[in-house]
């Protein structure tokens, strides 16, 4: 299916950036890892070794339920709504400038609760009560992986280190002015891996 396609393609990448990071800072330094694809539709997870994928899930839950919110409760237009997730949205303040900053971001933090909650239940489906199946990181990317303490948020909640995959030793980066941000094309830089017979 096309799913188990892009698991499988995602997991090459992990596969080869883990090859490729060894001794680099211990970032790449896991026994069990899980990618979380915060997608429009659907909330993927996977979860690798080094060598494989061992587990995919999809929760049909995306941020097109936050947008959707965003829009009915504060009349944000549609083309302004990536602007204002990054002016507005901070899930590490408690304390905001204005009243529209404060609702912006509790309704925030209902799609990250949710969405979190989820991924701990999914993690806990697979993992059980067996330590070594946990995984030892998580790494997030798509569209809202980019939101202001997400990663810190979501960290306090799975108990488990969080990161935003925004970079791979796998993916060198031939511009000298700009660094290519990899959240928003993991899925692009999968496809790449998708057919290498190495990983």
């Amino acid at each position: 299916t096309n799913q188990d396609a892009h698991a499988n393609a995602v997991g090459k990448l992990i596969a080869q950036s883990y090859k490729a990071g060894q001794g680099k800072a211990g970032e790449w330094d896991w026994k069990v890892a899980a990618t979380i694809d915060l997608g429009y539709e659907l909330t993927e997870i996977s979860i690798f070794s080094p060598e494989k994928l061992l587990f995919n899930r999809q929760i049909p839950y995306g941020s097109s339920f936050l947008d959707a919110e965003l829009i009915r409760q504060l009349n944000i237009a549609d083309n302004a709504l990536n602007l204002q997730k990054m002016e507005l949205g901070d899930l590490s303040q408690t304390e905001f400038a204005s009243d529209e900053a404060k609702r912006f971001n509790d309704i925030l933090r209902l799609y990250v609760s949710r969405v979190t909650n989820e991924i701990q239940t999914v993690i806990q489906f697979y993992s059980g009560r067996i330590e070594e199946k946990r995984p030892n990181v998580i790494m997030v990317y798509g569209g809202n992986a980019l939101l202001k303490g997400l990663a810190p948020t979501m960290e306090k909640v799975l108990n488990i280190p969080v990161r935003i995959l925004d970079e791979s030793p796998a993916i060198q980066n031939k511009s000298k002015h700009d660094t290519l941000n990899l959240t928003h094309y993991v899925n692009a830089c999968a496809a790449i891996f998708r057919n290498d017979k190495r990983g």
